[in-house]
């Protein structure tokens, strides 16, 4: 992680952030399934009947709508299947040597492919032509369902908890120079991204959500839970920089925090969404579950740690453009930024910018109430 250098974020400067997660998401081996709230309290536990209505399609992993032709599915395999034993369709065959991946975001790409996964999830054309499933066998389909869904969510905190470990680890080995004032540099971004990006893809949860909201909220945060991470290694800098000394204030706040409820804490800043956003069921039940999770700190301070982090905003307003040597020095991923950035975006790689020392100023007063405003 390091940056070469802040200046006020420019509508271009988000374009390149965005291309950036754009980009290593489409490269990535992660599935991609295709949004009124914000935190401001600790909910109690996920409740069962919660568990059974996140239950997913077991042919495309959208949100079942209920148990049809003897599987969970949603409303759009449904109508797919009944349609296509109805009719008696023949669909084109598959190029792909009929094993195309089917997730709510492309179920429509290869109907050959999407009717082979229906059959082979167990749906039945029986249950099409007669009616429905007995009652018996619907129950201990749920049960085995809810059984699953409940081991996914117990081993999530020790997933998470491996995954930052991993994330720290790159993290704290970067090689930052001593009186540098910037923790990111433009030359490690798309590394760092991927890194963070590959974190929060340990959460099964966050793989469920509709492709867009991923993309937005790793466009919106994803810097956030960089420096996040970030502040556990600057104590090593005695930089005076306003950078490196408003981490060192967040520093101070995480050291209390163990492996686990500091993971849980960077997923939370990941998909913490705007006051003004409006979040999808499935983005509703994960902050609703991670914040159970961390209800075991106290109150005040998660609302403080919450606080502090959302000041980060303060620091992620400043935003770096590469030097001009980077053309030069990195001819892939300047290639790479032209290709899939907007016109827009090309003309950060451009001007020259200035040092570091830019930033080195006074440090940031992180004096923040103990509680979030309303």
């Amino acid at each position: 992680l390091q940056m070469s250098a802040f200046r006020p974020v420019s509508s271009s400067g988000q374009s390149l952030i965005s291309s950036a997660i754009q980009s290593i998401l489409a490269h990535s081996s992660f599935p991609l399934p295709s949004p009124s709230t914000s935190i401001t309290s600790l909910p109690s536990t996920t409740q069962e009947s919660d568990l059974e209505s996140s239950i997913e399609c077991q042919v495309c992993d959208d949100r079942a709508s209920g148990f049809h032709y003897g599987v969970f599915a949603c409303e759009g395999c449904k109508g797919f299947f009944r349609r296509s034993i109805q009719q008696k369709i023949v669909y084109r065959e598959c190029t792909r040597d009929r094993d195309c991946t089917v997730k709510r975001s492309n179920r429509n790409r290869c109907q050959s492919c999407r009717l082979k996964k229906c059959m082979e999830v167990g749906m039945s054309k029986e249950a099409v032509r007669f009616g429905r499933v007995p009652k018996r066998e619907k129950e201990r389909m749920l049960e085995d369902a809810k059984r699953k869904k409940r081991e996914t969510v117990d081993e999530l905190p020790a997933l998470v908890t491996q995954a930052f470990q991993r994330l720290h680890l790159l993290v704290s080995a970067e090689r930052w120079k001593e009186g540098d004032g910037c923790p990111l540099h433009f030359e490690s971004l798309l590394p760092s991204i991927q890194s963070i990006t590959e974190f929060i893809n340990s959460v099964p949860q966050f793989t469920q959500l509709p492709q867009d909201e991923r993309i937005y909220l790793l466009k919106l945060n994803a810097i956030k839970g960089l420096l996040t991470v970030a502040a556990l290694s600057s104590s090593r800098l005695s930089s005076t920089s306003l950078v490196i000394q408003s981490l060192h204030s967040l520093a101070t706040r995480l050291s209390s925090l163990s492996a686990s409820s500091m993971a849980l804490l960077t997923v939370l800043v990941i998909i913490n969404p705007p006051n003004h956003y409006c979040p999808s069921p499935q983005l509703e039940a994960l902050l609703s579950y991670i914040l159970s999770l961390l209800s075991a700190l106290p109150p005040s301070l998660l609302s403080d740690l919450l606080s502090h982090i959302d000041s980060l905003s303060s620091i992620h307003s400043f935003y770096l453009q590469p030097a001009p040597s980077f053309r030069s020095r990195h001819p892939s991923i300047t290639t790479l930024l032209e290709t899939n950035a907007p016109p827009t975006c090309s003309s950060l790689l451009s001007p020259p910018i200035s040092d570091c020392s830019l930033v080195d100023e006074q440090p940031l007063d992180l004096s923040l109430p103990r509680s979030r405003p309303s």
